[in-house]
């Protein structure tokens, strides 16, 4: 695994991860630059660059049973490092349950949280003590071919076992339908769970525990919703909050926070797919960025960090068009962005990890960015010593030497000269 796909002087390079079968994804970025993936693909798999290049580990091996993990990941790393995982699965019995896989040195344990009928997707969070958080939906019973009922539960450890709390019960059109979640806490501890649901079902918003158990705050006043939503908390403890809306035929990827001090709104894109979900990260100084797929099928990434909000196009990815799929984003060291999405084009579902960072170990990569008008390029002595000459519109000659260490990790060494050697 680990094929760059395409790199540019000043843009992104993607590299492919799995080439199919990903069904969703979930990343995050440790203190030391590493990325860390979560992804389903018949089963749960473990992907990282932790030890210089791109390693694949499957966590969960029963995907291709009845009792193996059937929805997107969700990965989160905490204060000290540790990599824990939260996903959906079917237990032998055939009953849905919710398991955390751990990260434990070199080996992963795995554990199931909660067993029930007709449970859907988990999130988590991490408080600085190391307790874990987790929403996730449940619909106790369907009420009709029209109408189900989908209870929000919360779910945290308690005198060494797994206990829920009802956050809210809400009614949805069919099973499942309508209703999104996600879960956030902040350096008190205290988590709070984002839910976007029809107007009728209660709107977008978030809830937090109050003196009378969990409390509504409404984040926008929309006519529709969308299966998406995100939350994050910054180092202050202020809420950021990124959902879709879809009015009128278009879609709308709206961003809210507190970090004023007040809660303010921004539009990021009037124009996104219709079946877009949404990524969120908010760095280290709080610039937050936000992961989306555009009307026009492109990957888009909108970030405050140059001080006003501003879009772009991340290079030839293109997610595969639905809020389940999965997008991920992560920040660091500084400002380099990772991303993770499952790709539409051309091989369907294939799972790409894009980054602004140059690779200088990996050849293709390195000379994408460091040589984009490279005109003529003479490859000499491929196992020891690599030559590289490069005419730049006449003026200079570039070369490039590239030798390989003992350990087999590529060198390379740029000079510049005014003729050729």
């Amino acid at each position: 695994m680990g094929i760059t796909l395409w790199a540019y002087s000043t843009g992104w390079t993607a590299t492919v991860l799995t080439p199919g079968l990903s069904s969703g994804a979930s990343m995050a970025v440790r203190s030391d630059g590493t990325v860390h993936v979560a992804y389903s693909a018949g089963a749960l798999h473990y992907a990282t660059n932790a030890g210089g290049r791109w390693t694949d580990t499957l966590i969960d091996a029963n995907g291709s049973r009845s009792n193996g993990p059937t929805a997107s990941p969700a990965l989160t790393i905490d204060a000290a490092g540790t990599i824990r995982v939260a996903y959906k699965c079917s237990d032998e019995q055939a009953r849905d349950c919710i398991r955390i896989a751990t990260e434990q040195g070199t080996e992963w344990t795995v554990e199931t949280a909660v067993t029930a009928n007709y449970l859907w997707q988990p999130f988590l969070a991490v408080d600085t003590n190391g307790q874990v958080h987790i929403v996730y939906t449940y619909v106790p019973a369907v009420i009709g071919s029209v109408e189900s009922r989908i209870q929000v539960e919360y779910l945290a450890r308690s005198n060494g076992s797994w206990n829920n709390s009802t956050v809210v019960t809400v009614y949805a059109p069919a099973m499942y339908e309508g209703v999104a979640t996600d879960i956030a806490v902040d350096g008190q501890g205290n988590p709070y769970v984002a839910v976007s649901a029809a107007p009728t079902a209660g709107g977008i918003g978030y809830y937090a525990r109050g003196t009378t158990g969990w409390e509504f705050h409404p984040l926008t006043n929309a006519s529709s919703a969308n299966d998406c939503i995100r939350m994050r908390t910054d180092g202050i403890g202020a809420l950021h909050v990124a959902y879709p809306i879809t009015s009128s035929g278009r879609t709308v990827i709206e961003y809210t926070t507190n970090a004023g001090g007040t809660w303010a709104r921004t539009d990021l894109n009037a124009d996104a797919a219709p079946d877009t979900c949404v990524a969120l990260a908010v760095d280290s100084v709080g610039r937050v960025h936000v992961l989306y797929e555009g009307r026009a099928g492109a990957l888009m990434h909108a970030t405050n960090a140059a001080g006003d909000w501003r879009a772009e196009e991340v290079g030839d990815a293109h997610p595969e068009s639905s809020a389940s799929s999965g997008l991920g984003i992560g920040i660091g060291p500084g400002t380099h962005v990772h991303m993770v999405t499952t790709d539409s084009q051309p091989s369907y579902n294939r799972l790409l990890h894009v980054t602004n960072i140059v690779d200088s170990s990996n050849f293709a990569d390195y000379f994408g960015h460091a040589s984009p008008t490279v005109q003529t390029e003479v490859l000499v002595g491929v196992t020891a010593v690599i030559a590289v000459l490069v005419v730049e519109r006449g003026l200079r000659w570039r070369t490039a030497r590239m030798a390989r260490r003992a350990s087999g990790r590529m060198l390379y060494e740029r000079i510049r000269t005014d003729r050729p050697p």
